[in-house]
């Protein structure tokens, strides 16, 4: 395969977060391939709101139907399909399924990406209880179903160490670009722009609000550290506690703020609790405030701690919320710790997880089929 040829991804819905991951493929191989996102939207929905606005113009919609109408969404996605790989993030009939069918007719070789435990996740979800689960093709029983054909991949990438070593493939960390979260602005300034305040110690807790990435706890934390000083800050669309106030929501946010987010914090914290979908994921985030230069505090599982390592950075899954707010009170009191742990961050995330990385790793995999566990 040589540059300049396309490249598909497909996503099984692009009004949800899982686009995130395909964008991360978009932004590694678009310097040296033409690359498009495909995926279903279901109608009356519109492409996830945190993308909005970034790499618009690779993405295309075709539109959703349910069973048994949903070999039209595959059609759509397939027809007249000239590339020689594409990449199907996570094994749902709308993106591994459709890979597979393109497969099959065109020859196209398929990299399948997993960065999710996704029985684990729809259990969470509870998808099942859905008035119209059995209608929609990309819930349990689909994945259920394309899980064992994993092995008709010419080429499998994982984006944790535990999935990795569950099915094997390339290690395949979210990949960020480091001038993306270069900004050059005052601190000051970016706090009043974002309507938050410019005296306080700033701990954010960011990312699609998700019950096991351990909100509570963070929450708790802060209380007990009972600091005026301190002002916890998270995304949701609604209030999802108490008021309080040394808490703050802010809405789900357009991926092209989040640098501005991140440099408008002094700290971040993400106490992700030991449920099956939080032991399986890394989460992007970890990366985000690495590149960022924001230094935090999160749950050691075997992932986090093999992009973090850095053991100050971490604590037992099982920690009080008296131990995290000890740990952030003492982080608060040393400036020139955080000062020191986010240089330390910041040059290793631009060292592994940017996308020229990525892009060598992805141009590995075209040239040769993968098999055993390797890392980027």
């Amino acid at each position: 395969m040589k540059e300049g040829d396309s490249i598909t991804i497909f996503s099984h819905d692009l009004s949800g977060n899982c686009l995130g991951r395909a964008l991360v493929f978009a932004d590694c191989l678009k310097s040296a391939y033409s690359v498009r996102i495909v995926g279903p939207l279901r109608r009356g929905r519109e492409i996830w709101r945190v993308a909005r606005g970034y790499n618009d113009e690779v993405i295309q919609s075709v539109t959703f139907h349910r069973i048994p109408f949903h070999n039209y969404t595959v059609r759509a996605m397939i027809d007249g399909l000239r590339c020689e790989w594409i990449i199907a993030v996570k094994p749902y009939p709308s993106s591994f399924g459709a890979a597979l069918l393109a497969k099959k007719r065109y020859g196209a070789k398929v990299l399948l990406d997993l960065d999710d435990d996704e029985i684990a996740l729809l259990a969470y979800q509870k998808s099942f209880k859905h008035k119209y689960f059995h209608l929609n093709p990309n819930k349990l029983l689909g994945v259920q179903r394309l899980l064992p054909q994993i092995g008709k991949a010419d080429a499998l990438t994982t984006a944790s160490l535990t999935l990795n070593r569950r099915y094997g493939g390339v290690l395949f960390p979210h990949m960020r670009d480091p001038n993306f979260f270069d900004l050059d602005v005052d601190r000051e300034e970016l706090r009043s722009r974002l309507g938050l305040p410019k005296d306080k110690f700033v701990v954010s807790h960011l990312g699609s609000f998700r019950s096991y990435k351990g909100l509570e706890k963070a929450v708790e934390a802060v209380r007990i550290l009972n600091d005026t000083d301190v002002l916890l800050l998270y995304t949701a669309e609604e209030d999802k506690l108490p008021s309080c106030t040394f808490v703050k929501r802010i809405p789900e946010f357009p991926f092209l703020e989040l640098p501005a987010m991140l440099k408008a914090s002094d700290f971040a914290v993400f106490p992700s609790i030991p449920h099956p979908v939080a032991l399986a994921q890394l989460p992007a985030k970890i990366i985000d405030a690495m590149m960022a230069g924001v230094p935090f505090l999160a749950s050691r599982n075997e992932n986090i701690a093999h992009v973090v390592q850095d053991e100050d950075l971490l604590f037992n899954v099982d920690a009080t919320p008296e131990e995290i707010a000890e740990r952030i009170a003492y982080f608060k009191a040393h400036p020139d710790l955080r000062q020191m742990k986010s240089l330390a961050l910041r040059a290793r995330a631009s060292t592994e997880f940017t996308l020229s990385a990525g892009l060598r790793a992805l141009q590995k995999i075209f040239g040769k089929h993968v098999s055993g566990p390797e890392a980027v």
